[in-house]
Formats: C-alpha cells, structure tokens, sequence
C-alpha cells in the first residue's frame, strides 16, 4: 500500500536523502532485468533489524529486492522495466485479512446493504440506489438492517427496558420503489424478515394470510414475515436465484474494495459455489487478491474422496499461490448478537438461556442438546484428508468445550499446528494459557467490540466481560493471535 504525504521517521523526506535513479548502461548485466521498480519512497518492510527501506524492486509477482538508496536499484534497471518515483510517499506491505464472508460482502455492496439503517429514510435510499443498478424482474435481497444501529456512547450497558423500541420496516415503505423488483429482506439476525408486494405476490402470499405473516390493525400483511414459518419457507421458494452475471459482478466489486483498501490476501469462509467462481475469476485474469479458502468442517470426506488437501487448488489439485484450500470451519455455538453464544451460566437479561449449539455440535433441530462426538467425528476425517480445523466458538462454555476437545486430540498425539478457535470472545481465566500449551491459535475480530460494547455488560454481566476481547491477557500468555474483519 502506498500512501501520500508522509515522511520517514528515521530522518528526512525520501525526496531529500537519496539521488534520482539512471539506468545501467553497463555490457555487463550482472542482476536480471525487473519488471517494476519504485523508488524515492519510504518503505517499511516490517523485518525489526532493517525497518525501513527507500526502494523495491518487483520481478513478476514477487519482490526480488529491497534497496536502502536510490543508487542500489540501477543494477535491476532494464530496457523494459517500470519506474515510479514514489516522490516520498509511505509504502507498506498489503494486509492479510484472517477472516472474511467474500460472497456475502459483495452481495452487500451490490446488493441492498442495510447494516446502518435504522430508519424509512435510509430504507428508501438504500433500496432506490439498488433498484437503478438492477434489471426489472431481478429480486433485491438480504440487506441485514439494524446490525449496526445508530447508538450513543453513554448506551452500553442500558437496560432494555429504559431504550426506544427498535425501529421495524413495513413493505409500504418500499412498495411505490420496488413494484417492477420482488424484494425480500432481512434483519441482521435473520429472524425477521421484509417481503414487499411484488414478493408477496410472486409467492402467493397476496391472496392468503399464512403462519408466519405479521398482519397489521388493517387485517393486511405488513410485509414482514418471521423465520421460521410456513410463510417464511413459501417465500424462499419463490424467490428468483441471482444470475451468474450478477454473482460475478458482486465478486468484482468485492474484489475492487479489497485492493482499495490494501487487501492482498484473504481467509474466505467460502461455499461450494463461490470457490468455482474464483476458479472463474482466476482463470479470466481477474482475481486481484489471494483466496485462501476455508471449506465447512462437514466437506471433509467430500474433500478426501476428491484427493484434495490443504495447499492444493481446486480445479488443478496442484499447489498454487493464488487460490488454494486452507483449513476447515466449524461451529461450537451461536453469537452474542443473539444470545446464541454458549456460557456456564445463563445470560444476565435471559436468566433460562446459556446460549445453543450448533449443525456441528448438536443433532436437534433448534440445537439444544449437546454431541460433541459428532465435532470430534468431524474434525478426524478432516485430519485424515490433510486439513486442520478452524472453529467458531464464542462464549466462555464454547471456548472452554473446544480447548477441551483439541486437548483430546493432542493427547492422541496429534500435532495441533494450525488448529484456531476463531472469535473467542468471551474466555475465563483459566482458559487464557491453554492456548499456548496446546498451541493453538486465538483468531480475534477487535472490530466487533465497537459494536458489542454497547450491550456486552447488558447480557453477561460486568464480571463475565472482564474476560471478553483480552487480546492482552491473551498475548500475556503466550498465545499467538490471528486478526481479522468478519468482513462484511
């Protein structure tokens, strides 16, 4: 990433300290002939004995040389290589980001995104900005409104009761903008949901009041409708699939975000059918950022049956630097957001709840009953096929019950490599120093305390919260952390 305007700490602007660069015109050509070199910058090259640089020298895709003067890169310097003064500007190497939803954070920037709407106001302008971009016919989807709504900072830790009432959507709101675009809409928690009338229709919910309708005072529908229902699954089937164009295109935008931002690696919690569009964005030219891709832990035999294993590509099963398996994910428990994370004791607003299990952990449909033999199942053939887990687990019981279960596997004399528990957000004081004995890694998301701040204390308590994102505790206790966005 390069970025304007800045100066070395280490003395005087770039500009200042190093001469201009000439080409060598020597016969004697002792060095290959890069391809780029920038030079005249300030570069930090993050190695603690050599911090700090003024030039790079790129040879296909790989920098081939870091240069302390100006002097040193007219060695590299051919009749077709690219120069750029970098006029002192700051340079710092990309970001690898350990955690994204690439597909999901497309679709939002195409897509309806209505994570910071909490109002008609922004509704109406968000849906209209997505109807211009969509053809007649093609639904408006997902949107997840209210995920962050507009708080103040003396909110954290209110009681529900002294709060407004949230804000909720009806589709009138929308009607008069969507009547040539079905729109079916979401709630951050995916429970509710906003259907207008072309949706209504095209699912034959016009004509009949079904479980799982929200009727107003009128007798008619409001629009929302409650997952899970009847209405909600009539909905699902009547809803048109995006088109491949339109999938490809959310790509591309997720794409363009990622290099704008300094992103040249991701950690993609990717399904089946977005790890064939990378292989189809790869193979056009267009895949501008590293994928690593993080399979579900249940595609384990699926993957060993193929003869795939972490480090090999999808298509060819060869090793390649751009697009290639990585671990497998799993899930322990829910999220906080919901009280779906799990804890030893019950939630301090919902004294009956200590959170669920997940698909992973749990063989009941509304996962209350525990079974982590099937997590453990899971993660053996994953092993077997060649790739480490990396699961979800949030509350205290769900990072304390997945510690306990790598524990197990070490003392099989498994290598616990590469193994993560992923968010571990909320950890008690005797569970921060087993990540360094059993050597696993602690993959954190310090973004999502700006947002669970305003309510942690609310739900857990403020001793409970004392063990909630101690990235400190963490590293004071030996534990390697991975960071990433949970992008979107």
């Amino acid at each position: 990433m390069i970025f304007s305007n800045c100066q070395s700490t280490y003395g005087p602007p770039a500009r200042e300290t190093y001469p201009s660069v000439a080409r060598k015109t020597s016969p004697q050509q002792v060095y290959p002939p890069a391809d780029l070199v920038l030079f005249n910058g300030v570069v930090y090259t993050a190695d603690p004995d050599n911090p700090e640089a003024c030039a790079l020298v790129i040879t296909g895709n790989k920098i081939t040389a870091v240069c302390g003067h100006n002097s040193e890169v007219g060695k590299y310097m051919g009749d077709k290589t690219k120069s750029i003064d970098l006029a002192g500007k700051f340079v710092t190497p990309g970001i690898i980001d350990g955690h994204v939803h690439f597909n999901g954070a497309g679709a939002l920037i195409i897509d309806a995104n209505l994570m910071t709407v909490s109002d008609e106001e922004g509704l109406r302008n968000e849906v209209r900005r997505v109807v211009e971009i969509l053809d007649d016919g093609e639904w408006i989807t997902r949107g997840l409104w209210g995920a962050y709504e507009k708080w103040a900072l003396s909110d954290a830790g209110e009681k529900k009761s002294e709060k407004e009432a949230l804000w909720r959507p009806s589709r009138a709101m929308i009607d008069d903008l969507t009547s040539n675009n079905p729109s079916f809409l979401c709630r951050y928690d995916f429970k509710e949901w906003l259907a207008n009338t072309a949706a209504l229709r095209a699912s034959g919910l016009d004509k009949e009041i079904v479980e799982g309708m929200e009727v107003g005072e009128d007798g008619e529908p409001s629009g929302i409708i409650f997952r899970p229902s009847p209405a909600f699954d009539k909905m699902v089937k009547a809803r048109k699939p995006k088109s491949h164009k339109r999938l490809l295109d959310e790509n591309r935008a997720a794409l363009r975000a990622l290099r704008e931002s300094g992103i040249v690696e991701v950690h993609d919690i990717a399904t089946p059918d977005q790890t064939e569009r990378f292989i189809e964005l790869q193979e056009n030219g267009e895949l501008t950022c590293r994928v690593w891709l993080r399979p579900d832990l249940s595609r384990g035999a699926k993957l060993k049956e193929e003869g795939i294993t972490m480090g090999l590509h999808p298509k060819t099963k060869k090793k390649d630097d751009w697009l290639r398996y990585g671990a497998l994910k799993g899930y322990i428990d829910g999220i906080m957001g919901t009280h779906g994370a799990l804890f030893f004791e019950p939630y301090d607003d919902q004294p009956d709840n200590y959170g669920h299990w997940r698909r992973h952990t749990s063989d009941d449909s509304e996962y209350k009953t525990r079974n982590m033999e099937k997590m453990y199942k899971l993660i053996k053939v994953g092993l077997e096929a060649g790739f480490v887990p990396n699961v979800h687990a949030i509350g205290t019981r769900g990072v304390a019950e997945m510690l306990d279960l790598y524990e197990r596997l070490k003392k099989e004399g498994i290598d616990l490599k590469g193994f993560r528990v992923i968010h571990a957000q909320v950890i008690r004081p005797q569970d921060f120093p087993r990540f360094k004995a059993l050597n696993v890694i602690a993959e954190v998301n310090p973004y999502h305390l700006s947002d669970d701040m305003r309510w942690m204390e609310e739900r857990i308590g403020h001793e409970r919260c004392k063990g909630a994102y101690a990235f400190k505790s963490l590293l004071d206790n030996g534990a390697m952390l991975s960071f990433g966005s949970d992008w979107p």
